[in-house]
């Protein structure tokens, strides 16, 4: 291939006067004729195009609303979120470069499958210095870790269908990723659970033109891959007693060295950690309109006239009579 006849997606960028990114989804969408994908790149015929606008059909201009872009409150949950993309897709190239700035990491995909978005946020938890290797190329519909290993079969299915679906503290595989793309740094020592919302949105025919995927971090673990599986071990297993033999079992630590380990590496001893846990859990329950405080904590296991109802107030400075009544008044 001769590179006199053909551009890069940051050429073309430069060229057309848009960025990058949107020249990777304008190949993605087969916008660009005569595009190629060379590995993980695209390469442009040097003669080609900029697309038309989106807004220009069979020689009309579709006057469109203007929109301003109000930032999302920190709070914003699922849905009010997905109504500011609806909002923001009346202007096909607006979208993107929000998308790409968002704090949120966003994947789009198109009705196959197949990626043709990634934003900063996104390459950043994956811990890729670009999109370029995943736009065009990955198909979540044909990721078997995702689809089996996950077992998130069922909710990507039914997204690619037109369905808004979330799924709550999923586990970004990224062992799997790190094999898959040339991720940065020697290992990654960071382990994510995500709150994972799709939606559809729909084309002016009433057909679904994108999938759009939001991960919201509800955990994060950073450090030594041994204490990270007995936190994760921990977090999974509240409900379950405490045994500090099986939890080093887990995460491949001798049991004599467990403790002082996980203790240097979090702060907290492997019973205190586990006590932290449960504690949230029951703040959780606690404030469930349907349960009174014994009903609480036997939902968590544990009898509210033990030794939780003290741990409970030393962790969080409230009687658990305290922190409801404290909770239900800030509500109203």
């Amino acid at each position: 291939m001769s590179k006199d006849k053909y551009m890069s997606t940051t050429e073309a960028g430069v060229k057309w006067s848009i960025g990058r990114r949107a020249v990777s989804v304008y190949c993605a969408e087969g916008r660009i004729p005569g595009a190629e994908l060379i590995g993980n790149s695209w390469m442009i015929p040097a003669d080609a195009k900029k697309p038309a606008d989106a807004r220009i059909k069979s020689g009309k201009y579709i006057k469109r609303e203007s929109h301003t872009y109000h930032k999302p409150p920190d709070n914003a949950t699922s849905a009010e979120l997905a109504d500011i993309f609806r909002g923001l897709m009346k202007s096909h190239h607006l979208v993107f470069q929000f998308l790409d700035l968002f704090p949120y990491a966003i994947e789009v995909f198109a009705p196959d499958g197949t990626s043709v978005f990634i934003n900063r946020s996104c390459c950043e938890d994956m811990n890729i210095d670009d999109g370029t290797q995943v736009v065009g190329v990955y198909n979540i519909l044909k990721d078997p870790v995702v689809l089996d290993v996950l077992g998130q079969r069922e909710i990507i299915e039914k997204a690619f269908k037109g369905e808004r679906i979330t799924a709550h503290d999923i586990r970004v595989p990224h062992e799997e990723t790190s094999e898959r793309y040339d991720t940065k740094g020697e290992s990654f020592k960071k382990i994510l659970y995500k709150d994972i919302t799709c939606f559809p949105l729909w084309d002016d025919y009433q057909q679904i033109a994108y999938i759009v995927m939001v991960f919201i971090t509800t955990k994060t673990y950073t450090g030594r891959v041994d204490i990270i599986k007995a936190q994760e071990y921990m977090d999974q297993n509240w409900t379950e007693n405490f045994d500090r033999d099986k939890i080093a079992k887990v995460a491949h630590i001798s049991r004599n060295h467990f403790s002082s380990l996980f203790k240097e590496h979090t702060g907290y001893t492997p019973q205190d950690y586990y006590k932290r846990v449960k504690v949230k859990k029951l703040q959780e329950k606690i404030l469930d309109p349907n349960m009174n405080i014994e009903q609480a904590f036997a939902a968590c296991g544990v009898d509210y006239r033990g030794n939780y109802r003290r741990y409970f107030k030393e962790i969080t400075g409230q009687s658990p009579l305290q922190y409801r009544a404290e909770k239900r008044k800030s509500a109203k």
